[in-house]
């Protein structure tokens, strides 16, 4: 039983780092988190962004992926009427 949580566990940790690596380059919406500095967008992503944020949907741009973190970059305020998700 140990040895099969083990593999779903190592499965599940190799699917996230493939979700994050394929969102490099990508735009999300993120929602910051309470430090301000980190957000989570809409497909789960944890991502640390450039600056300090307020409440509020975000889009970012996913930059890169810093050892188990994603970096990314702010580009605005989300306006759903303008593009939604």
């Amino acid at each position: 039983m140990r040895q099969r949580l083990a593999g779903w566990l190592e499965l599940d940790a190799s699917l996230r780092r493939a979700h994050a690596r394929d969102a490099a380059g990508q735009e999300r919406v993120g929602v910051p988190l309470r430090s301000g500095t980190e957000a989570v967008t809409e497909d789960f992503l944890t991502v640390r962004l450039d600056r300090r944020l307020q409440a509020g949907l975000w889009r970012v741009r996913v930059a890169a992926a810093e050892g188990d973190a994603l970096r990314a970059q702010i580009l605005g305020p989300c306006d759903l009427l303008e593009k939604p998700l």
